[in-house]
C-alpha cells in the first residue's frame, strides 16, 4: 500500500524531484482551483459547456522541446493510466470525451521532467422538456432538466485523501420564462404557475432560459397553448343628469343613481349581469334580484334601473363555453348615499348682492345634502306675510335672492321666518326641528 501511494504523489506532481509543468485550456468556460485539505498544492478545475471542444494544453514552463505524456485517472483502481503521448514538441494539445482527472508528464531533452494535473468538467446540462398543465384555475408549467436542481454535480476528487472524497456542487438552477418572444421577463423559477389575473386570455407560447450552477445555458420553447379560461371585468359609470361620469374604486352616488356596467372581459362568449338588492330593502318586501341578464351571448354594456338608497352587489360572470370555464367578478358593494340635510347649512343671516357665501338664502354643500326626493321652502316675514317659496328638486333650488314674489321687489333687511318640507328617496322626512327658523337679512347701503 505504501508503495502504490509513493507511485500516486509522484504521477500526480508532488514529489519534491519534480516541478510543476502548466496544463491551460484554451477553450474552458470556466476555471477553478480544488481545494484539497490535506495539501498546500491546488489543480486546476476546467468546466467546458458541451458542445464546446474541451481540450488541454501543456508544455515545459520552459518552452523547451519536451516528451509529452498524458494520463487519465482510473477511478475504480486509483490509478493512472497513459492515453497519449507527443514526442518531440513544445506543447501538446489533449482532446477531451469525458470528465475525470488529467496528468502530463513533460520531459525536456535538457531539464528536470514536471509534471500537473488538472479536473475536467464536461457540462451537459440541457433542457428536457416543459410539462404543461391547462386548466380553469391556472396554467401551470415546469421546465425539466438534465441533471435536475436537486441533484449534484461532482466536478473533482480530494486527492490528498485516500478515499478520494468527492467534490460537488448542488445544480442550483437561474431560469427565465418569456411570453409570446416578449422581452419582458416573467418572475418565475422552474415551475410557473399562471392564475387570477396572469391567466393567460390568448393563445401564446413560451419561451424559458435556463443557466446551471456552472453557467451553462439552455433554451426551449413550447408550443402554442390555448387560452381556455376567460377573464371577468368590468367598469361603472354613474349617470349625472347629464352624461355618464366614469366611478372610481368607491361606487357611490345620490339618489336615484343610475349606473352603466361596461364589460372589459375577454376569451368568453357569453356574460351573465347580476344585481343583488339591498338586504334591507329585501327585508322589506323588495326581490332578491335586481336583474339577472344574459348567458348565451355576450352582452358588453347594462345600464341598470333607478337605485333607491342601500348598498348594492354587482356581479359579472363571463364564460367560455367551448372549454367549460368560467370567470367571476363582483363589486361588493355600489353604494346609493341616505338622505341627508344637513341643517348646520342653513344660513342665520345672508346679504343679497353680499359676497359668497351669504349672498343668496341657500344650501350649497352638495355632500350634506344629497339624495333628496322632494324639497319645498317657504319664508314668510315675521308678520307672517309669505314673501318665497319653492317646490321641486333641491338641485335645481337656485336659493332666495332677497326678491319677493311675485313683484320682485327686494324684500325689507329684518327678520324672516323659513319653513323646509323636505323627504329623501329612502322616505325620510325633513320638516321640523331645525328645518325651520328664523335668520337675518341684511341690506347694503
Amino acid at each position: 500500500m505504501r508503495v502504490y501511494i509513493v507511485l500516486l504523489l509522484s504521477i500526480v506532481g508532488l514529489s519534491s524531484l519534480e516541478g510543476f509543468g502548466q496544463i491551460t485550456s484554451p477553450t474552458s468556460d470556466v476555471a477553478l482551483a480544488t481545494q484539497y485539505s490535506l495539501q498546500p498544492h491546488q489543480d486546476s478545475v476546467y468546466v467546458f459547456h458541451i458542445p464546446v471542444m474541451a481540450n488541454l494544453r501543456a508544455m515545459h514552463s520552459t518552452k523547451v522541446t519536451s516528451s509529452i505524456k498524458w494520463f487519465m485517472l482510473d477511478m475504480v483502481t486509483k490509478q493512472f493510466v497513459q492515453i497519449d503521448q507527443s514526442l518531440g514538441a513544445v506543447s501538446s494539445d489533449l482532446s477531451i470525451n469525458k470528465s475525470g482527472c488529467y496528468s502530463v508528464s513533460v520531459e525536456p531533452s535538457v531539464g528536470n521532467i514536471e509534471t500537473d494535473t488538472a479536473w475536467v468538467y464536461l457540462d451537459n446540462f440541457d433542457i428536457i422538456d416543459i410539462t404543461a398543465t391547462n386548466t380553469c384555475s391556472n396554467l401551470k408549467m415546469r421546465v425539466n432538466t438534465a441533471p435536475e436542481s436537486y441533484e449534484y454535480i461532482i466536478l473533482y476528487y480530494d486527492l490528498s485523501q485516500l478515499s478520494f472524497t468527492p467534490k460537488s456542487k448542488k445544480n442550483k438552477l437561474d431560469v427565465t420564462w418569456y411570453k409570446n418572444g416578449e422581452t419582458a421577463e416573467l418572475d418565475y423559477g422552474q415551475i410557473i404557475t399562471l392564475k387570477e389575473d396572469n391567466l393567460p386570455v390568448e393563445d401564446a407560447y413560451y419561451t424559458v432560459v435556463v443557466k446551471d450552477v456552472m453557467g451553462k445555458s439552455a433554451t426551449f420553447q413550447t408550443a402554442t397553448l390555448p387560452a381556455i379560461a376567460p377573464l371577468a371585468k368590468f367598469d361603472v359609470a354613474i349617470w349625472n343628469g347629464t352624461n355618464w361620469s366614469t366611478a372610481g374604486e368607491k361606487v357611490e352616488a345620490q339618489a336615484p343613481m343610475k349606473m352603466q356596467l361596461t364589460s372589459q372581459s375577454k376569451n368568453c362568449d357569453s356574460l351573465i349581469w347580476t344585481g343583488f338588492n339591498d338586504p334591507y330593502l329585501f327585508d322589506r318586501g323588495g326581490d332578491s334580484l335586481l336583474w339577472n341578464v344574459g348567458n348565451l351571448s355576450v352582452i358588453n354594456q347594462y345600464e341598470t334601473q333607478d337605485l333607491l338608497p342601500g348598498k348594492y352587489k354587482l356581479r359579472l360572470i363571463a364564460k367560455k363555453n367551448s372549454s367549460g370555464c368560467r370567470d367571476t367578478v363582483e363589486l361588493k358593494y355600489a353604494t346609493v348615499l341616505a338622505s341627508k340635510i344637513d341643517a348646520s347649512l342653513i344660513p342665520n343671516v345672508f346679504t343679497p348682492g353680499g359676497t359668497y357665501p351669504y349672498f343668496k338664502f341657500k344650501t350649497d354643500d352638495t355632500t350634506k345634502v344629497r339624495s333628496i326626493r322632494d324639497f319645498d321652502i317657504k319664508i314668510f316675514t315675521r308678520w307672517g306675510n309669505q314673501v318665497y317659496s319653492y317646490s321641486g328638486t333641491v338641485g335645481d333650488w337656485t336659493g332666495w335672492d332677497g326678491k319677493t314674489d311675485g313683484t320682485g321687489a327686494e324684500a325689507a333687511p329684518g327678520v324672516y321666518y323659513f319653513i323646509i318640507k323636505a323627504r329623501g328617496w329612502d322616505d325620510i322626512s325633513y320638516d321640523s326641528g331645525p328645518y325651520k327658523g328664523f335668520f337675518y337679512l341684511f341690506r347694503n347701503n
